[in-house]
């Protein structure tokens, strides 16, 4: 919802809400929301730019493995545009997108029924697991 507001697209735009429902979201780690608020203050078209709040938070999102906040970082990084190039930290970036890809793919190959649970597992800072 926070989104839709942010853009208002489907419903009339309210920033002031939209915000304030994204850092919610964000605070109780929901890597969408922190996703959504960081580039939209990345971009700095519907709210004011902020650097290092919008740093912040897609590294947040990246971190917990969404993977455009990933593509996102990776795309700043290698431009330089917004911050100095850093050709080591995109690499970064783009590599856990294309694992994140690679991984969802061999999910949706190896998944016998969708109400089974999935053979491959994340776990969180460490990568994945096969598990039956």
């Amino acid at each position: 919802m926070g989104k839709t507001l942010l853009q208002g697209v489907e419903l009339p735009q309210d920033i002031p809400r939209a915000v304030s429902l994204l850092e919610k979201a964000a605070a109780r780690n929901n890597p969408y929301a922190a996703y959504a608020l960081g580039k939209a203050l990345l971009e700095g078209t519907v709210l004011l730019q902020d650097l290092p709040r919008a740093m912040e938070l897609l590294a947040f999102s990246a971190d917990r493995g969404f993977s455009a906040a990933q593509y996102l970082l990776g795309k700043v990084f290698f431009n330089g545009e917004l911050l100095p190039k850093d050709i080591p930290r995109a690499v970064r970036y783009y590599s856990r997108k294309a694992i994140n890809n690679h991984v969802s793919n061999l999910r949706k190959k190896i998944r016998i029924a969708p109400e089974l649970p999935d053979y491959v597992k994340s776990v969180y800072g460490v990568g994945y697991k096969f598990d039956i």
